[in-house]
């Protein structure tokens, strides 16, 4: 059973029909498991910003150890975002436990990580950071996509489980699931259906080889 983390699921969910089908593809034919992930450094940093309170100047030494430039480039303002973002928004800052979930149909899985918890306002709030530059997050769908993790995001204490954009500092908080839940279930029901396709698609003989009536 494939598992998804929770930005490369927010990707999925927002690409267009033809490149959903083939990142899917790529990650059912085993292309992109287990491969290298891009932003792991980024959220390495983070949690030293955010959660061990080490300056921006020393993190961001750090990070011009990533050999990668387009990956230390994407690191570097990515952690410019989130220390002015950190500023204006947190008051204290702890540790957050990933959650797990099964689709409906039992057919894969999608790891909500948070990177750390805040506390923003009196509001204690488990966040997730996004670095992505493609595709642009909808509200509604990052709302719907972490609905079925609310109750136990907050049965660890958390009002607010949220994804913070790196690209432009927007929150996307969410403090009630049941308004999207509905959308969330159609949601992650479709990706069962399309993986199921794929997996048919996979196990289809080429057409010369098929019995013909």
């Amino acid at each position: 059973m494939t598992t998804f983390g929770f930005s490369a699921f927010l990707k999925l969910i927002h690409l267009n029909e033809r490149p959903r089908r083939t990142e899917l593809r790529k990650r059912l034919r085993g292309y992109s498991q287990g491969g290298y992930d891009y932003h792991r450094s980024l959220r390495a940093f983070s949690r030293k910003l955010v959660l061990d309170r080490h300056g921006l100047a020393s993190v961001m030494l750090e990070a011009e150890a990533i050999s990668n430039t387009a990956e230390r480039n994407s690191a570097r303002s990515g952690l410019a975002m989130l220390e002015n973002w950190r500023v204006a928004n947190v008051l204290d800052s702890f540790p957050a436990e990933q959650v797990t979930i099964e689709s409906p149909g039992n057919i894969y899985k999608v790891c909500y990580r948070p990177d750390f918890g805040v506390d923003i306002a009196g509001v204690r709030t488990a966040v997730h950071v996004w670095n992505t530059i493609r595709p642009d997050l909808q509200r509604r769908m990052v709302l719907a996509a972490m609905a079925p993790f609310f109750d136990q995001v907050a049965g660890q204490g958390y009002n607010q489980i949220a994804v913070l954009s790196l690209r432009d500092g927007q929150l996307y908080g969410l403090t009630d699931a049941a308004p999207y839940l509905a959308h969330s279930n159609v949601l992650f029901e479709y990706i069962d259906r399309l993986i199921e396709e794929i997996d048919d698609d996979g196990r289809r003989p080429p057409a010369e080889d098929r019995p013909t009536a």
